[in-house]
C-alpha cells in the first residue's frame, strides 16, 4: 500500500518482504505496522502486528473505517534481526454519504 486512494469502510491489507543493505529478503521472528491517522480530527496511531505468511512476506490488516477522510502514513519494521523499515502513505477518500467514524 503506497499512494494509493482507498474508500473509508475498506479493509486495508499491508504487505510488507523487509530487505536487508544488500536487497537480500529478511524473515525476522516478529514485525509490526505503525498506521498514523486522524479519528474525529484527533491524531490516532495504531500498532499491528505482522504475521508472516511465507517467503519472506509479512502482512496486518488495518480497519480504515475508524479513520478520518485524509492522508494516512505507515512504517513497517522487524522487530529482531537485521534492522529493516519500509514507509508509505495513502489518502482515505470518503463522501457525504460515508459514515464518519464512531466517536
Amino acid at each position: 500500500m503506497n499512494n494509493d486512494k482507498v474508500t473509508r469502510g475498506v479493509l486495508v491489507t499491508f504487505s510488507v518482504t523487509f530487505f536487508d543493505k544488500d536487497r537480500n529478503p529478511q524473515s525476522p521472528s516478529g514485525a509490526e505496522v505503525r498506521v498514523a491517522y486522524t479519528k474525529n480530527g484527533v491524531a490516532a496511531l495504531d500498532v499491528l502486528a505482522m504475521s508472516s505468511v511465507g517467503n519472506a512476506v509479512y502482512v496486518a490488516n488495518w480497519d480504515s473505517s475508524v479513520a478520518d477522510a485524509g492522508e494516512v502514513s505507515w512504517h513497517a519494521h522487524t522487530l529482531d534481526g537485521i534492522p529493516c523499515a519500509k514507509d508509505g502513505e495513502f489518502v482515505v477518500f470518503a463522501n457525504a454519504a460515508n459514515p464518519a467514524p464512531a466517536g
